[in-house]
């Protein structure tokens, strides 16, 4: 009988060591997963960062994040140079450098030709610096881009600002051209058409562009 007692007694002295070091160590984990919660999380902390996400293109002006903040797809920068290299490089078409600082770069101009076919060129843009933050930015550049559609040939074309729509982070645009007048002064049929598309803010590239003539 005195044996099964020491039995016993061994016995619940172990479940009680088992369960003080358990216990200890249970609470140290819960203590260290606080502290990494509070060390992610300060909701008193705030900044104001450029950002860009999968449906938004590089802001254009900061924005106050505080705590929290991220999710996913969210990229947040210290700088607009910063937030539009960012944008170029999620994009695939690597960084911004510096010649798109001094007004020189490539663009790309995705249009509809006569066929019906989409089709895409690449541009060099001149004495314009990016982001294209105006609508004489955006005329100067449709200008420079003539050279895809090759309306100056044959119609008299003019890019003016009122043609430029801003759309957040596009300008949309819709011109009208009309025939050069022939060279003899003989009367002539009205003829014309119009210059539609858009123009990405951030980079310049030209989308959905096309040229519809009017007979």
């Amino acid at each position: 009988m005195k044996k099964i007692s020491t039995l016993a007694g061994i016995i619940i002295i172990i479940v009680v060591a088992v369960v003080l070091f358990g216990g200890v160590f249970v609470y140290q984990y819960f203590v260290s997963l606080k502290q990494i919660q509070n060390s992610n999380v300060q909701p008193n902390k705030c900044s104001n960062l450029y950002w860009f996400d999968n449906l938004s293109g590089c802001s254009q002006t900061p924005k106050q994040f505080c705590g929290a903040y991220m999710y996913y797809g969210l990229h947040t920068f210290n700088s607009k140079q910063e937030c539009l290299n960012g944008l170029s490089i999620a994009s695939g078409r690597g960084s911004v450098n510096n010649s798109a600082k001094s007004g020189n770069f490539t663009i790309s101009v995705s249009y509809v030709n006569e066929l019906g076919i989409a089709e895409k060129q690449s541009v060099e843009i001149k004495n314009i610096s990016l982001p294209v933050d105006s609508q004489t930015k955006a005329c100067s550049l449709i200008t420079q881009t003539d050279g895809v559609w090759e309306l100056n040939k044959y119609y008299q074309f003019n890019c003016n600002p009122e043609d430029i729509s801003d759309k957040g982070n596009y300008w949309e645009f819709n011109i009208d051209f009309v025939c050069k007048p022939p060279s003899d002064n003989k009367p002539m049929p009205p003829c014309g058409g119009y210059l539609s598309g858009r123009i990405n803010k951030n980079n310049g590239n030209i989308d959905n562009s096309r040229v519809e003539i009017l007979q």
